[in-house]
């Protein structure tokens, strides 16, 4: 036996082995497409009728909460807050009541908008956000398989490409932590 035949035989098996464990590996990505390919329209039907209810809600939402502030249930102290301390003002809260009973109707009602304004951006921003996060994922769904589609075709995996998606992912993440923690 020969250095060089030991060489063809040892390469033979090698190239066997990775023959046999790319079919496995396209199977396996075939098991993972098909799943993704049903469930990508159901998500994207389901996604047009949340996002079309998210507007329903915020409306209810504003309601709700100007309706707990009107009856004394709820009371703006976290948005006057944050709003006049941004500002690099000093909110009191303990002379609220105080300010606002020697405020006039007229004024009374501007300060009620001011901070409906608020609570109204508010909720339309985390709308927003959690409908780009659902939107994201649905179009990571959607690279994910054609990706799977590119692998099962033999084309190597790019791996900038999936570090672009993981990116994109965290910062929108991000945003969303962002925004909870901006509530």
């Amino acid at each position: 036996m020969t250095a060089d035949w030991l060489l063809l035989e040892v390469g033979g098996a090698g190239l066997l082995a990775a023959r046999a464990q790319g079919r496995r590996l396209r199977r396996a990505s075939l098991a993972i497409r098909e799943p993704l390919e049903r469930l990508v329209p159901l998500l994207e039907k389901e996604a047009a009728t949340y996002h079309m209810m998210q507007g329903g809600y915020a409306a209810a939402a504003k309601s709700t909460a100007e309706a707990l502030w009107d009856t004394g249930f709820g009371a703006p102290h976290p948005i006057l807050q944050r709003h006049i301390g941004d500002l690099g003002l000093v909110y009191e809260q303990a002379r609220y009541a105080e300010i606002v009973a020697k405020l006039d109707a007229p004024s009374k009602e501007k300060l009620k908008r001011a901070v409906v304004d608020v609570m109204s951006y508010r909720l339309k921003r985390q709308i927003q956000l959690r409908n780009a996060a659902l939107d994201a994922q649905i179009g990571a769904m959607r690279a994910l398989i054609a990706s799977h589609r590119e692998l099962e075709k033999g084309k190597p995996i790019s791996l900038a490409t999936v570090a672009a998606y993981v990116q994109s992912m965290r910062e929108l993440v991000e945003q969303l932590a962002a925004a909870a923690k901006k509530k």
